[in-house]
């Protein structure tokens, strides 16, 4: 087989690459915020459980440490791909990597879980102990010990200050249950949660209610419900996040109206400098799907993705490198940005041999040098 022709059937094959990662991306996109909503209430006695069952494995953690001998170890920052400061993996993924760190167990409070504290609750509980007191501070030492890898103690310092009356922490703690992050992964506590925080006003649990329905995660799978609760939260707080998820929700629908509309808030995200949203309208523009067909915008879509380490858009930037698709065709840049999303996706580098046999020596290496200068100032994640 000649070389020409030899060409024509590996740019084919990086074509069909990118197609699959473009569906990979519409059904599992990641949720830095988790949100979720409903009308039914969350019940006094479910919430006093909640707190007892996690309470008691606390202690029994601790007193197994204690009984061993063993030093709690330092701790270890979360699995933060995405740049949120939370362990909030996409959809398909784990909360971790492997288990879940290891923690002191925090001495459990004694207020009541009814959203209301006690009468001197805050004041007892900073006193002479240095821990904080009132809501806010429980919930904002909750994040940091969440931010710190210690998930089990996020969680209770978050039903403390759910027992003060914030809301945000019902949000919050929830996210821990429907990801298993220092608490037995519960989706129906989760959805529980959800649901009270947003009785009592958080926006925040709109999305995480949105985000169970779009997967099914502990609710029948319903785009439409998914919807509502996406727009009602975007309504609230308009922020990329959400905007991109109204829009894969569109995407989803099919049909040329819905990329119409899809395209509609990938927009709005992308003027926010969201990943994700560049990303999922880079690759509606390639294809022409409700809206005419722009290589040229759709690269450089592409290319703002990749610099900010999104590895499909890298492995994306370097197939139109490969093809000549909105760029001029270039075998090293091609090279080097399968060689950099190949740090996250295997696939990458398997193109990269392929495509890299029609190269010269000396090309393969200038474009393993650029791309290992890409990955080192932008990095590579899903």
């Amino acid at each position: 087989m000649g070389a020409r022709a030899l060409w024509g059937i590996l740019i084919v094959v990086a074509a069909v690459s990118a197609v699959a990662v473009q569906w990979h991306y519409a059904e599992e996109f990641e949720g830095a915020d988790l949100f979720i909503s409903d009308d039914a209430g969350t019940e006094q006695e479910d919430l006093l459980e909640i707190r007892k069952n996690e309470e008691e494995r606390l202690q029994e953690l601790s007193a197994a440490g204690e009984a061993a001998g063993e030093s709690a170890p330092e701790a270890q920052p979360a699995d933060d791909k995405h740049g949120t400061g939370k362990v909030n993996p996409p959809a398909g993924e784990e909360a971790s990597d492997g288990e879940k760190p290891r923690e002191p167990a925090a001495e459990p409070d004694a207020t009541p879980v009814d959203g209301s504290a006690a009468p001197g609750a805050a004041e007892t509980a900073s006193q002479g102990t240095g821990e904080p007191g009132t809501a806010e501070e429980f919930f904002a030492a909750a994040e940091k010990l969440e931010d710190q890898g210690l998930y089990s103690e996020a969680a209770l310092n978050y039903m403390r200050a759910i027992n003060l009356g914030h809301a945000e922490a019902l949000n919050s703690l929830g996210i821990l249950y429907l990801q298993g992050a220092g608490v037995e992964e519960n989706y129906e506590r989760a959805l529980m949660l959800f649901q009270e925080a947003k009785k009592r006003g958080c926006a925040s649990a709109d999305r995480s209610l949105g985000f169970m329905y779009r997967t099914g995660r502990g609710v029948p799978m319903d785009l439409d419900r998914a919807l509502e609760h996406y727009l009602a939260a975007e309504k609230a707080v308009s922020d990329a996040m959400t905007e991109n998820e109204i829009g894969t929700i569109y995407q989803a629908r099919g049909g040329d109206e819905n990329y119409r509309l899809a395209v509609e808030w990938y927009e709005k995200a992308a003027v926010k400098d969201n990943e994700q949203a560049l990303y999922n309208l880079a690759l509606i523009l390639k294809e022409g799907k409700g809206v005419p067909r722009d290589p040229e915008r759709s690269v450089k879509l592409l290319r703002l993705a990749a610099v900010k380490g999104l590895a499909y858009a890298q492995h994306d930037l370097g197939a139109a490198y490969g093809a000549g698709d909105g760029i001029e065709k270039d075998l090293v840049q091609m090279y080097a940005w399968f060689t950099a999303a190949g740090h996250a996706i295997e696939a990458s580098l398997e193109y990269r041999g392929m495509l890299g046999s029609l190269m010269t020596e000396e090309q393969r290496a200038e474009g393993e040098a650029i791309g290992q200068e890409y990955y080192s100032r932008f990095g590579s994640h899903e």
